[in-house]
């Protein structure tokens, strides 16, 4: 970059002999141009690309086109001056959404995160606490997890679908327990239908085999 900075050292001493104004004119087209140059090179580092439509390209066809077509008409370094200020906004946008998606990016990955940890430890409590059968720790595991997960994204902790999917959890966790009593029995007959349609429609929500 330094180098092609150098390159303009002639044509640059040959406006000042033509226009005495470009040392007294902060806003002179030749000075304005060396200005945008200088701030492209600032933030330039060696080991990026010199490709075609990189900073490096773009800055070496500014200096190519002074060698090239300035003879004594000065407002050809307001045209190139204009056109690398447009391309240097342009990466700076393009750079600011690039920095906007990772962020966001980084931003869902730690929201996915936190949801796992959340939901694995509502399954993991109840687990340890009630202790069920195996294949009611195995589908709540492999199977109920995704379900809650999935209301936890789209809802969060005060979601209606999340609330009634912990609830179903803990009915079927409450139906596998021994019923001891004929009261207990008979609240186990009138939640089966509701706990089987609930658990049908979270699996097909989640695209789950159907079979429990």
């Amino acid at each position: 970059m330094k180098g092609l900075i150098g390159r303009l050292q002639i044509p640059i001493l040959k406006v000042a002999i033509i226009d005495k104004s470009f040392f007294s004119a902060r806003n002179h087209p030749a000075r304005r141009l060396l200005d945008e140059v200088a701030r492209a090179a600032k933030g330039w580092q060696e080991s990026e690309p010199r490709t075609e439509g990189s900073l490096y390209a773009e800055v070496g066809a500014v200096v190519e086109t002074v060698l090239r077509e300035f003879n004594d008409d000065i407002t050809l370094f307001a045209e190139l001056a204009d056109r690398l200020t447009d391309y240097l906004a342009s990466e700076q946008n393009r750079a600011e959404r690039i920095e906007e998606r990772s962020a966001k990016a980084l931003e869902g990955e730690e929201r996915v995160m936190m949801a796992k940890v959340i939901v694995r430890d509502e399954i993991d409590r109840r687990v340890v606490k009630q202790s069920p059968p195996e294949p009611v720790v195995a589908f709540l595991r492999d199977h109920w997890y995704t379900v809650l997960l999935l209301y936890f994204l789209r809802e969060g902790e005060e979601g209606n679908n999340w609330r009634r999917c912990i609830e179903l959890m803990d009915t079927l966790l409450w139906s596998v327990q021994p019923k001891r009593t004929d009261r207990e029995r008979q609240r186990l007959v009138g939640a089966l239908g509701w706990l089987l349609e609930g658990l049908q429609d979270g699996m097909e929500m989640a695209s789950m085999p159907e079979a429990l």
